[in-house]
């Protein structure tokens, strides 16, 4: 055998971290090990693991590693030691074991010792009468044996009983449970949902103040029952989909922990009768819980029902709630109120007097007026009444709202607006609005605002100083919005300003609008067209990050970057750049990305790069370098360089000619830089040969190569293609 040829496979068997069989894929790296198989029989996986066994041995898998084995639709009636054998000796144990749909019948624990340190075990979707195996199983923290038939002699709920470690989550979920009992606080998480036939919930043990979870969803009828104690037991419980009466929480000494879900379910209405809200609180088991109750039919919530409570989450979205009347939430304090979608179209004055909320949304109703509504309020921080049918907004709207933080008017195509609606909101910091076409950004001006959003907003001409009186703002983002005419001026006395998002139209004056905001930190001019870069932006000196991707740019002035000396990231990426003079980046000594990729870039001029010493990342893949020569690119030193892309080049075609070791030498310069991690160098027309000697000099320094986008349908190393 020739000896490149014998490299070659040493090099194959000694690195590679993927192997694709015909059923399944196996995954190492040195900490942990995957095998993932479909559709298959005992026999086969047995006979795959021994096919790839030379693979995996060669490996860089450590014998201490994790290892995770999945299966799935498959027929496997027995498991045995079969499902570790070919590996033996390469799996010291396994720490996550799922066989899901798989026919599984019977698990032979005494030859399974290797699974005493699973932590995960999925048996969903199959045929277990005996689960005395789970006593192999020691470390076992997350359980699914969804969609199982369970029965009295199986051992499952004897074992739970006597299980010592503590688990995260067991999921019974779909399955024939007539009843469940605990006799320990060993569990965090229950999933019983969906069990038709289940009537009863027995807990144990005298009481319970941790984090208890009960997914009780797709239910009817169970009683939880009790110990014979005094005490409360906290638990959060989740009801959805249920007929449950709220009533049979009531009088058996459970309280909410945390939350309490009932969504998708027929209640109608809220009301004393019903549910007495008082009876599941308890301050011994939570200051705040939450309470879902969205999708639930509601059509009316009685007066007074929420009024005075203190909650973390109440979610009334998406029901039928037409109107809100009384005082439903009077003197409430709620940290997030959610009333979106409910189809709500007024709301009287009282209904949040002296009310305090964090964030109350509002959202997609059928509001058309907020006359009153916010006098009497105690105090809201973050209020979204956005897609509303709201005319017109008062003056003295949120004038009772000095604490409003966050306000979201979007899609609220307003026909009349007050001259400065917002003034008396000195705590205003980030507006979300939709303006009309005769609307000016002035009208809605406010000194302490720092974000504002235009939202689907046609906004004719923004005139010169057409944002006047936002001397704070930071954020300036157009989503959806277009102007049909910008004046030069138009950003003129926006001081602060440090980011500018989504402005699609530049017009006639194209990138010179910027030249003022002096204090941009961030500035996208993607898909804006732009051919040629002068010296246009040369003075932001605030700017750190600048993206003219997407351009048709086939030139940078040597001072196109002036002194940006902030600037951290730049992106010319998919653009027409044949050439780059050096000295374009000889200001820009703090940049970490650099982003070059799909150019038409043949040659790099020598040193480039040699201002760049906090470059952290490079792309240069996907141009046509063929002529460059890395000696040149890469001989400065670059000591932060971290991830290097070089992908899609030519750049293996010269080294193919002949057996010239120094033109191989020359990739060394690559390797040498003390901080590269990773470097993606495939698609670049390499001869193998010559991929074997580039690819053991990155692994001799610890450079992970392995491609972003792997090529195993052609000749490859570890994904790498080669000819």
């Amino acid at each position: 055998m020739p000896q490149h040829q014998c490299c070659y496979l040493l090099l194959f068997l000694s690195l590679c971290i993927a192997h694709v069989a015909g059923k399944c894929v196996f995954t190492f790296t040195e900490t942990t090990g995957a095998i993932i198989c479909r559709n298959i029989t005992a026999e086969d996986y047995v006979a795959e693991l021994f096919a790839s066994r030379a693979t995996i041995i060669n490996s860089p898998l450590d014998t201490s590693a994790k290892i995770s084995i999945d299966i799935a639709d498959s027929l496997l009636p027995v498991i045995d030691d079969w499902i570790f054998l070919p590996l033996d000796d390469q799996f010291s144990s396994v720490s996550c074991l799922k066989i899901v749909n798989s026919s599984v019948s019977n698990i032979v624990a005494k030859n399974l010792s290797k699974l005493s340190m699973v932590e995960v075990l999925d048996l969903s979707w199959n045929n277990l009468l005996d689960y005395k195996f789970l006593n192999k199983m020691r470390r076992l923290r997350i359980l699914y044996l969804s969609h199982s038939n369970f029965t009295a002699d199986s051992y499952l709920f004897a074992y739970l009983q006597r299980v010592q470690t503590r688990f995260e989550m067991i999921d019974l979920s779909h399955s024939n449970l007539q009843e469940f009992e605990l006799s320990r606080n060993s569990v965090r998480n229950v999933d019983l949902s969906f069990n038709a036939n289940l009537s009863q919930i027995r807990l144990n043990f005298s009481s319970f103040y941790g984090a208890l979870f009960f997914n009780l969803s797709g239910n009817s009828g169970i009683d939880i029952k009790l110990a014979a104690s005094r005490n409360l037991f906290c638990l959060s419980i989740d009801m959805s989909n249920s007929s449950k009466s709220l009533n049979s929480l009531q009088g058996e000494r459970i309280y909410i922990a945390q939350e309490i879900r009932l969504t998708n379910s027929n209640l109608g209405g809220l009301d004393e009768d019903l549910f007495k809200f008082h009876s599941i609180m308890s301050l011994k088991c939570s200051g705040r819980i939450s309470i879902d109750l969205s999708s639930s039919n509601l059509s009316r919530i009685s007066p007074n029902y929420f009024s005075r409570h203190t909650l973390n989450v109440l979610n009334l979205s998406f029901n039928s709630l037409s109107a809100l009347t009384g005082s439903v939430f009077s003197k409430a304090d709620i940290f997030h109120l959610d009333l979106s979608h409910s189809s709500i179209i007024s709301i009287e004055s009282g209904v949040f007097q002296y009310f305090v909320a964090g964030f109350l949304d509002l959202s997609a109703n059928l509001i058309a007026s907020l006359d009153g509504v916010f006098d009497h309020v105690e105090s809201i921080k973050r209020l979204d009444i956005s897609n509303n049918p709201l005319e017109t907004l008062d003056g003295d709207t949120f004038r009772n709202c000095p604490d409003l933080e966050y306000l979201n008017i979007a899609n609220v195509f307003l026909k009349t607006l007050p001259e400065n609606p917002f003034s008396t909101i000195p705590a205003l910091r980030s507006l979300t609005i939709s303006l009309g076409e005769n609307m000016r950004a002035d009208l809605i001006s406010n000194i302490y605002t720092t974000e504002l959003t235009l939202v689907n907003s046609t906004l004719g001409k923004l005139s010169a100083g057409q944002f006047a009186g936002f001397y704070k703002l930071r954020k300036l983002t157009f989503s959806q919005s277009t102007a049909s005419e910008i004046d030069e001026l138009a950003f003129q006395g926006l001081f602060s300003l440090k980011r500018i998002i989504n402005l699609n139209q530049l017009g006639q004056y194209g990138i010179k609008l910027f030249q003022s905001l002096t204090s941009l930190e961030q500035l996208d001019l993607s898909n804006q067209d732009i051919k040629k870069l002068s010296t246009e932006l040369a003075d932001l000196l605030s700017l750190k990050k600048l993206n003219l991707s997407m351009n048709s740019i086939s030139s940078l002035d040597v001072d196109a970057f002036g002194a940006m000396k902030r600037l951290e990231v730049l992106s010319l990426a998919h653009n027409e750049l044949s050439v780059l003079n050096v000295g374009v980046f000889r200001q820009l000594a703090l940049m970490t990305h650099l982003y070059l990729n799909n150019n038409q870039l043949q040659q790099l001029p020598a040193g480039i790069f040699a201002a760049l010493d906090s470059l952290i990342l490079l792309d240069l893949s996907h141009n046509d370098l063929l002529r460059s020569k890395p000696h040149l690119v890469f001989g400065v030193s670059m000591p932060k360089l971290t991830f290097l892309y070089l992908q899609g080049n030519q750049i293996g075609h010269e080294y193919g000619q002949g057996d010239n070791v120094l033109r191989r030498n020359e990739l060394n310069l690559i390797a040498n830089h003390i901080g590269l991690e990773y470097v993606d160098i495939n698609a670049n027309d390499w001869r193998c040969p010559t991929l074997i000697d580039v690819l053991l000099m990155f692994r001799n320094r610890n450079i992970s190569y392995h491609p972003t986008s792997p090529d195993y349908l052609s000749t490859n190393i570890n994904g790498v293609s080669c000819g």
